[in-house]
């Protein structure tokens, strides 16, 4: 299936990027239409964290 990945990044004092997104998937086999209001869907999509510590969650640096 066709997707599109959509991270969020938030900006404040600090910038972070999101341990995930929203996904839009195309739904029919073979379309590459993800836009929802054409007939594609959207999932969560989240990174599972490997680090024991938390320092997986989030990647800070200049934006």
């Amino acid at each position: 299936r066709h997707v599109d990945l959509r991270p969020f990044i938030l900006q404040g004092a600090a910038t972070s990027v999101t341990a995930g997104g929203l996904t839009r998937v195309a739904l029919r086999r073979g379309s590459l239409v993800v836009n929802s209001s054409q007939g594609g869907g959207s999932k969560d999509t989240w990174i599972v964290d490997t680090y024991p510590d938390g320092r997986g969650h989030a990647r800070r640096g200049a934006a």
